[in-house]
């Protein structure tokens, strides 16, 4: 990559943070590109240069955010700590997006779109699913999880709630229910 690629690439991730950052606070409908433009310290016109709409760069947003997510759940499934204390970080981090995201950002752009929807899967089939099979084995191992329950059937039942968690109503819930769907999950995981 010469200067020229390496200044461009620089400062598309900046537009892509700075969108982020503005569509995770107001919703994407909320932020326009000349609010981004200022963010990102570019003009307009750069913004559609690098993704021709506004629509292409909230696509790209949530690209980063989710692959960002991704690598941040890995990052503390892979540590060398106790199942609950992964469990308490992961829940942590979850409350973070629920309580700090405007849910319009996931509700308006997200489900709609079929490019993101094909990527959600793939990062829920194919990476996430390996990884948290492995995390759920290991509280079965501590016996924090009950052994009534395998890994396989906690990842089914992660994979039939996933409609659930992607629909507009429940997208549209208050932020005590979505944390006390999350809660009734893990915690009704435990033993007695």
């Amino acid at each position: 990559m010469n200067g020229y690629e390496k200044r461009a690439e620089v400062k598309r991730k900046t537009i892509i943070e700075s969108a982020k950052k503005l569509f995770f606070q107001y919703g994407i409908s909320d932020v326009t590109v000349k609010e981004i433009a200022e963010a990102a310290n570019v003009s307009p016109v750069t913004i559609f240069k690098y993704f021709l709409n506004k629509e292409n760069l909230a696509r790209e947003a949530m690209i980063d955010y989710t692959e960002e997510s991704f690598i941040q759940a890995k990052a503390i499934i892979e540590q060398n700590i106790p199942f609950k204390e992964k469990l308490s970080i992961l829940l942590n981090t979850k409350k973070h997006v629920v309580f700090e995201m405007n849910q319009e950002f996931l509700n308006q752009f997200a489900w709609e779109d079929p490019v993101l929807k094909e990527l959600y899967h793939e990062i829920v089939l194919v990476k996430q699913l390996p990884l948290y099979k492995t995390f759920f084995e290991q509280g079965i191992a501590e016996g924090v999880i009950t052994d009534q329950v395998d890994s396989e059937t906690i990842i089914q039942y992660i994979l039939m709630s996933i409609p659930l968690y992607t629909s507009k109503e429940f997208i549209e819930t208050s932020k005590k229910f979505k944390m006390g769907v999350i809660n009734l999950f893990c915690y009704g995981l435990f033993k007695e």
